[in-house]
């Protein structure tokens, strides 16, 4: 239980992880902390609306983390791998500026837009956390599981036309809610 690994970190309890998501951005930052993910994309739509976007957030963590344990249990070659103890993490970030709601954008005009609307702005950032922990003698296979979200504010600079442009040139907003990293 979780009592029993309090006095113990995190590292010294993964044996494995699997991160269910594509993002190369969080994959590095678990390799930053020494955890090499197994990446296991989900392909759960990421779609947040602004009347409840904290529960979006989390929903949608907590929907993208059992798409992979699914995919994983029905793959019988990948589930005969796990060891134990095996972590899923799946996580969401939308960017919240005057109750509108960004995800990553579609294309370079739609990041032209966000960054435009957020230029110059106080907004907030949105990250939810989606942690599992799998235990094979549990009937559910889930023995823990956690959700937490945590909220930044960011002061965005003013950016005109040309700093725009060059920031999208740089194609740093793929991938990236509000499309800028």
């Amino acid at each position: 239980s979780w009592r029993r690994l309090r006095n113990l970190s995190f590292l010294q309890v993964v044996k494995m992880l699997i991160l269910a998501s594509s993002s190369p951005q969080r994959k590095a930052l678990l390799k930053q902390i020494g955890i090499d993910p197994i990446v296991v994309p989900s392909e759960i739509p990421e779609e947040v609306e602004g009347n409840n976007v904290r529960g979006d957030i989390t929903l949608l963590a907590k929907q993208k983390l059992e798409a992979v344990l699914s995919s994983l249990l029905t793959s019988p070659e990948i589930a005969g791998e796990l060891k134990e103890p095996c972590w899923i993490i799946a996580a969401d970030t939308v960017v919240v500026c005057k109750e509108e709601v960004f995800g990553k954008p579609e294309d370079e005009s739609d990041a032209k837009r966000m960054l435009s609307s957020l230029s110059g702005t106080r907004h907030s950032v949105l990250t939810a956390v989606h942690i599992s922990r799998l235990c094979r003698s549990s009937e559910n296979l889930v023995e823990d599981s956690r959700a937490e979200i945590a909220e930044t504010y960011v002061d965005f600079i003013s950016m005109n036309p040309a700093d725009i442009t060059w920031y999208l040139f740089t194609e740093e907003w793929r991938g990236a809610a509000g499309g800028y990293r």
